[in-house]
């Protein structure tokens, strides 16, 4: 029983690691795509919430709550 509220704490605070895997991805093929090579830093970690929002989106698409707080104006 600790070790499955143990592994739950886990996953809480840092993520499931395939999850966190994807997320990965998505940022290295953010950064390296010649389209957005000319944004900022800021610009660039936008875009990069808003993929790995889509990403949990269609990986959960019941889930009420999302994990990122970001709200789209």
């Amino acid at each position: 029983m600790l070790e499955k509220f143990k592994k739950w704490f886990y996953e809480w605070q840092n993520g499931h690691p395939f999850l966190l895997h994807e997320e990965v991805i998505i940022v290295c093929n953010t950064r390296t795509e010649e389209e957005f090579l000319h944004l900022n830093d800021v610009e660039i970690q936008k875009l990069i919430q808003i993929r790995v929002i889509d990403m949990y989106k269609n990986k959960y698409p019941n889930a009420k709550k999302y994990s990122l707080k970001f709200k789209k104006k």
